[in-house]
């Protein structure tokens, strides 16, 4: 075996010197992808879109994802549902999954197992993520007495 000290000494001469660290740049990456909610967005604007490039230096911004279980109590005809928060108070406001606007992905199963549990009788809670303004029903929980 056979080493020329002479080509290593070029080799690391013409390697490029390293750049002073005023001018390296850093960057992280951020994409969605915890939430139903994100999966939304995700499908609305393509996987490769919502990720995001900021360089490290500058402040970002995540949203405070809140998860919030409500008593079922009924759903109307328009898709609204009734429920109770472990205060009492009650809600008309939220929307069953597949009436939403833009459904999230198995919001059709989701819907049915409600229907079925209020035909059934069944106490039980509906899990609610909240985020950015939006409320969507993501889950539901049979109660055990």
């Amino acid at each position: 075996m056979h080493l020329d000290l002479r080509d290593a000494r070029a080799r690391s001469r013409m390697s490029p010197r390293p750049r002073p660290a005023s001018t390296v740049t850093r960057s992280a990456t951020s994409s969605p992808t915890t939430s139903s909610l994100a999966r939304r967005s995700a499908r609305a604007c393509g996987p490769a879109a919502c990720e995001d490039l900021v360089p490290a230096s500058h402040t970002t911004y995540a949203p405070f994802v809140k998860k919030v279980e409500y008593q079922c109590m009924d759903v109307d005809d328009d898709g609204f549902l009734s429920v109770m928060d472990s205060d009492g108070n009650t809600r008309d406001d939220l929307k069953i999954p597949d009436a939403m606007p833009m459904p999230p992905p198995d919001a059709d199963v989701l819907s049915k197992r409600i229907r079925d549990l209020l035909a059934e009788e069944k106490d039980f809670y509906i899990v609610v993520l909240m985020a950015c303004g939006i409320e969507q029903v993501i889950d539901t929980k049979v109660m055990t007495n």
